[in-house]
């Protein structure tokens, strides 16, 4: 019953019956049920974006699964884990359960598990090593197994074409999976968010207001446990409305954004953000120049911890635009310093429309 309201997006009352059902299972001993009940706390956390909880779910889950010699079960908490693993900031994780993993989705030949094996390989890649082209083969494995969540896969696809600079692909690609995405599930909001973004980035402004103006009611609610999809959409809108200027639209998700990240969330679902990152441009939108640059450097301290390579490139740009903003003639050589260091990083990604972006930046500054 808990697990079906979650997939219902019903979390709040997911969240008791749950952890009723926990107590029952430990009261009564059962290692193989107090397993599987943690198991699915975890996808639980994961549909409403608790990292931390989702880690630590799997983590037990795990240890009494693979004594029970429950294969099934077993992927299915270690994939979760490796997912978690990557939105919590700690993608090398991944290493102690990669090969286990693997030989399971293969030999299990079921979706689910092999499409998030994939997805958390293709990302912990990323992150550590920002190779684009190894991006683009790791999405398209994910589209080939996605089925029915076709539409996430096509919105990482369109990111990764923004990286590589092809704004006409990404856009007919987000456009694709926003006719792909169904209403009202755990993960709608990959793609109307990607068609929003896309949209703005290419300066068709009309069109992005209006995917935005449809969806709008599909963003996050305050102090509710919201869906994945509607929080990976939370970040994207704002990005976009940055973009466009819409300077009071972006500010006034700081505190959405502020509640994403309550969720002890770090990276975005797809890899392309920190969410420290997105917060600080709701706040610079706003003009709370104080939030925005606490909010790009710990982005930079996290990007460097972690490490994550674009965002060290993006943390970077967006916190030297930020000054250049502010207008203080004291912060000129610190964001040319910045944007010199963004521009070196763009280059090493193979991102051009990144660092043509950046070059731009520098001669302003």
């Amino acid at each position: 019953m808990g697990w079906n309201f979650a997939l219902a997006c019903d979390f709040e009352s997911a969240e008791p019956i749950l952890q009723e059902a926990l107590g029952m299972a430990e009261q009564l001993g059962d290692a193989a049920l107090v397993g599987e009940v943690l198991l699915l706390k975890s996808w639980h956390f994961y549909l409403c974006m608790r990292r931390r909880e989702q880690a630590d779910a799997c983590r037990r889950a795990a240890e009494l699964l693979r004594r029970t010699q429950d294969p099934g079960r077993l992927g299915e908490a270690l994939v979760n884990f490796q997912m978690a693993s990557i939105q919590i900031g700690r993608p090398g994780d991944i290493a102690a359960t990669e090969v286990e993993a693997r030989t399971l989705a293969e030999r299990l030949g079921r979706f689910d598990i092999r499409v998030h094996q994939l997805y958390s390989e293709t990302l912990r890649d990323w992150l550590l090593e920002g190779d684009i082209k190894a991006l683009e083969a790791g999405f398209q494995q994910v589209e080939e197994v996605s089925g029915a969540w076709r539409w996430v896969a096509e919105g990482s696809l369109a990111q990764m074409h923004l990286w590589q600079g092809d704004l006409e692909k990404a856009t007919a690609v987000a456009q694709s999976a926003l006719s792909h995405e169904p209403p009202g599930t755990t993960h709608t909001g990959f793609g109307w968010s990607m068609a929003f973004l896309c949209a703005s980035l290419v300066g068709d402004r009309d069109a992005a207001l209006a995917v935005l103006d449809v969806h709008r009611h599909e963003l996050p609610e305050p102090g509710r446990l919201n869906t994945i999809g509607s929080w990976s959409a939370l970040l994207r809108v704002v990005e976009g409305l940055a973009v466009l200027r819409e300077s009071e639209q972006a500010a006034a998700l700081h505190p959405s954004v502020m509640e994403a990240m309550a969720t002890e969330s770090l990276v975005a679902f797809d890899g392309s953000r920190l969410l420290e990152t997105v917060a600080g441009m709701a706040a610079a939108a706003g003009e709370d120049w104080s939030a925005a640059e606490g909010h790009f450097r710990s982005a930079i301290a996290q990007a460097d911890e972690i490490p994550f390579r674009s965002e060290q490139a993006e943390a970077r740009y967006e916190l030297a635009s930020m000054l250049l903003d502010r207008g203080r003639a004291a912060d000129r050589p610190e964001a040319r310093s910045l944007l010199e260091a963004a521009v070196s990083r763009y280059a090493e990604l193979g991102a051009p429309w990144h660092l043509e972006r950046a070059q731009a930046q520098l001669n302003r500054g």
